[in-house]
């Protein structure tokens, strides 16, 4: 409702005071540095539970589909939008549907073997989502260059290089803690010389 509301605005301001707009209805938007929680998406979420070894947990039969569109040909379109005249309210997607079990597979086939198991789907949610694309592809002359494949091979590749960073940050903290750490010799010193100087005047 609240998306809805946004574009009345924008097709009202354009209507009274000339302003050109143009909205963009998205689907499912994945890609590199999407964050796993909050607003993140189920790839997000999926590839951080894999690269960590943990359980990835499907709701329902994981045979609902989605209209999932790299986050790149989401920008370009934006870019080419925003150099053209268009204005309007358009879907920005792949115009097609891909499962969940599917995204688990091609994950599989990057990552290796997942643990995963199976939950009650959540109260509300359509079992089928994708979004007719051809008024966007028409008028801004765009099409989703990226496959579903190919965009989970490049958000793979960059979620695997931040696992690995953060854990090489990680063990060099760690080994700088052990340095700073002082040894037993040096926190049992005041001791040693306490007991030196009573031993010394008794």
């Amino acid at each position: 409702m609240s998306k809805w509301v946004g574009e009345q605005y924008c097709t009202n301001w354009e209507s009274l005071y000339g302003l050109e707009t143009i909205c963009f209805r998205l689907p499912n938007v994945y890609g590199p540095r999407q964050m796993p929680h909050g607003e993140g998406s189920a790839i997000a979420i999926f590839f951080s539970l894999a690269i960590q070894n943990e359980v990835i947990e499907i709701h329902g039969s994981g045979e609902q589909t989605r209209d999932f569109i790299y986050v790149m040909d989401v920008a370009f379109a934006i870019y080419r939008a925003s150099q053209s005249f268009l204005t309007g309210t358009y879907n920005l997607s792949t115009n097609s549907e891909t499962s969940v079990q599917q995204i688990l597979h091609d994950l599989a086939a990057l990552h290796g073997p997942l643990n995963t198991t199976h939950i009650a789907a959540r109260p509300g949610h359509i079992q089928h989502s994708s979004l007719n694309n051809e008024a966007i592809k028409k008028m801004l002359d765009w099409t989703p260059f990226y496959s579903v494949e190919q965009g989970l091979a490049k958000t793979y590749e960059w979620a695997k290089q931040q696992a690995d960073e953060q854990q090489k940050a990680s063990i060099k903290k760690e080994k700088k803690k052990k340095q700073q750490r002082p040894g037993w010799l040096l926190t049992s010193k005041p001791y040693i010389e306490n007991i030196a100087f009573f031993l010394l005047l008794s």
